[in-house]
């Protein structure tokens, strides 16, 4: 519960260990290879859904300060390199979102994270596999959060990121039928 004597963590649990600690290296590359996230680059949202279950939200944040810099050098490098002589450098991003909903109605240790772990306070990210003997931590691709989303989903904007994802996947999956 103290939050600022001992850090908080949040794990994604993963069948295999050395796959979850390559997908935490590949959501550091939205923080530009940086452990400590203290400007937001990722976002972790935990909503609470209307029969209590939550679906957790794992995407790059949209607004990320240091994109026009990414942009701004690579179209000097293409500049420089003359291969977009007289052509206008565009600035698209596309990236990945991943969530899922797991019926966690009874789950102490959420609800215990929630309610302890203030939304705009730093707490450690990490890959967790369960073993025989409770759980293997893959501390060595942590990353340092500044902070998560937590919103009950009768709370959430219409037009928020989660609302949208979710959607998005309801049409996927109607779509497969």
């Amino acid at each position: 519960p103290d939050y600022k004597k001992n850090v908080n963590m949040v794990g994604f649990i993963y069948n295999n260990l050395d796959y979850g600690k390559k997908f935490f290296n590949y959501i550091k590359g939205w923080n530009f290879g940086n452990i400590d996230d203290s400007n937001c680059n990722i976002i972790l949202s935990i909503v609470e859904e209307d029969n209590g279950a939550f679906t957790f939200y794992l995407y790059a944040n949209p607004n990320r300060k240091n994109l026009d810099l990414m942009f701004k050098e690579v179209e000097l490098d293409n500049f420089l390199a003359k291969s977009k002589k007289n052509k206008v450098q565009e600035q698209l991003v596309m990236e990945m979102a991943y969530w899922h909903t797991i019926d966690y109605k009874n789950d102490k240790h959420i609800r215990d994270f929630i309610k302890n772990q203030p939304t705009n306070e730093k707490f450690m990210f990490i890959p967790v596999q369960r073993t025989d003997h409770g759980f293997e931590m893959g501390l060595e691709s942590q990353i340092i959060l500044s902070g998560y989303r937590y919103n009950k989903r009768q709370d959430l904007h219409k037009y928020s990121n989660e609302n949208y994802y979710s959607e998005m996947g309801i049409n996927n999956k109607n779509q497969e039928k």
